[in-house]
């Protein structure tokens, strides 16, 4: 025993004598692969891009792995061409890394044009109209034009394009402002419409362009407050587009075109995303079957708006019609990604949902009339606790979630919740409590909930934890940012 002990107390001696192991050094970017640090200036381009101008600073090496995603998207200004047209071309950072360029103000088209031809790695050049600004951006530039011609593989954007009024009727030529844009180049192209009334509108000379543009991918049609037969696309299959969205809040639809002439006009064998609003998918649904969709993936419907019109039978037989043609678009697919979706959910089965399986990563689900509770029940109409706890179980891959709910069913929600380990992206919106007319502040009972229901998010939450969380009731709301 005696012989244990000295054993024992030698051991620890020597233990206590040997040289202690030398503390690690601090982690540092310098320390990572040069492979390690691409991705992770990569990742940062797409999330926080402004944070990599300040990396260059931390060491040559960091400066030289960053440089081509900092360069990798620049917005010209006067002074940032007239530096490049004066920069050392051995020392200019700009010019060999570029490959998103973005024009919002009137520039020097001659140097721009220069600087476009000096970027070997070129893929897209955005051009945003700025009618309110300068007279020099209401065409595009003729230099340009001649310029990206000689760039077949360069893609044009173009920005929030006003549509010019008609002007006709007064002895004067309407304007036109297309001319100049390559359609050849044309990869994308943003409509805007002025809000103005019954005012006409020169359209011919753009709905030309759609049709004569070969290579455009997406398409954007802001038709606010626009008569639906104000923009006429003739019969004459556009490119085959792979995100269109159109955006009005005109009630019923501005979808003007029959199921024969919408078919002529219209190719959407590639479409992958849609934004539509509500009253226009009917019509939508009624020209294009979903065999006629095969590769949507991405779905955006808007709902009907915020209006004080009470429903007519007329609404009431549309929403209950959309929703079964809804029913019958999702149920033919398993592989929706993204589906925000506005619908009569006294109607819908969220069998069509559940199918998806791994697939969903998005869902926002609504009533088509979720602007406002149910007066009479002080409650929204939205997705059933039972409902609810289908689609967590089969749509484990869930990241981004947007609901309404009613307080009296907040306890099993967030239960379900809590046990969707992939979920990190939260948005709820609940009814007021108490019956009011107006939306106005909420009351102090209004906040005491949303701090219970945040508190309780944050607690039990299994798997990722939430990186944002936003609570609405009504005008105000409550919002968490990890």
């Amino acid at each position: 025993m005696a012989s244990n002990q000295a054993d024992l107390e030698s051991a620890f001696a020597h233990l206590t004598t040997k040289e202690m192991p030398k503390t690690r050094e601090p982690l540092s970017l310098n320390n990572l692969s040069s492979e390690i640090l691409l991705l992770i200036f990569e990742e940062l381009f797409y999330i926080a891009p402004e944070s990599l101008p300040k990396l260059r600073h931390v060491s040559r090496r960091i400066s030289d792995l960053a440089t081509p995603s900092t360069y990798r998207k620049i917005t010209l200004r006067p002074e940032t061409v007239e530096n490049l047209s004066n920069a050392d071309n051995a020392r200019c950072k700009v010019r060999p890394n570029a490959r998103h360029i973005v024009i919002n103000c009137g520039l020097d088209w001659d140097l721009v044009a220069s600087l476009l031809s000096q970027c070997p790695q070129l893929e897209t050049l955005t051009y945003k109209y700025a009618y309110w600004q300068e007279d020099q951006m209401l065409k595009f530039p003729p230099v340009l034009q001649q310029t990206l011609t000689n760039l077949p593989h360069v893609g044009l954007f173009i920005e929030e394009y006003m549509i010019p009024k008609d002007l006709s009727r007064y002895g004067i030529p309407s304007p036109d402002h297309t001319p100049f844009i390559p359609a050849e180049n044309l990869k994308s192209l943003h409509l805007k419409y002025f809000r103005a009334g019954n005012i006409a509108y020169n359209t011919a000379p753009i709905c030309n362009l759609i049709t004569t543009a070969r290579n455009l991918e997406t398409l954007l049609l802001d038709l606010v407050a626009m008569r639906p037969g104000n923009f006429n696309l003739q019969p004459g299959k556009i490119a085959p587009i792979r995100k269109l969205t159109l955006l009005n809040d005109y009630w019923p639809s501005s979808w003007p075109w029959l199921r024969e002439e919408g078919r002529a006009i219209w190719n959407v064998s590639r479409l992958s995303e849609l934004d539509i609003h509500w009253g226009s998918l009917g019509p939508s649904l009624c020209t294009f079957s979903p065999p006629d969709l095969p590769l949507l993936k991405r779905l955006r419907i808007g709902d009907r708006g915020m209006c004080d019109l009470p429903l007519t039978e007329e609404d009431k037989r549309y929403n209950e019609s959309v929703t079964f043609q809804l029913q019958e678009l999702l149920e033919s697919r398993t592989d929706f990604e993204e589906m925000a979706i506005s619908c009569d959910l006294k109607l819908f089965d969220v069998s069509a949902i559940t199918r998806q399986g791994e697939n969903l990563r998005v869902l926002a689900l609504f009533d088509v009339m979720h602007g406002y509770h149910n007066r009479d029940t002080q409650s929204l109409d939205t997705v059933s606790v039972h409902d609810l706890a289908m689609i967590q179980r089969s749509c484990p891959r869930l990241t981004t979630l947007s609901l309404g709910m009613n307080p009296d069913e907040a306890s099993d929600f967030l239960k379900i919740f809590s046990q969707c380990r992939n979920l990190h992206n939260l948005f709820l919106y609940l009814p007021p409590l108490e019956n009011i007319e107006k939306q106005i502040p909420a009351s102090a009972e209004d906040k005491e909930l949303i701090e219970e229901l945040a508190g309780r998010l944050k607690r039990e939450k299994s798997g990722v934890p939430f990186a944002y969380i936003r609570i609405d009731i009504k005008s105000s709301f409550w919002i968490y940012e990890s």
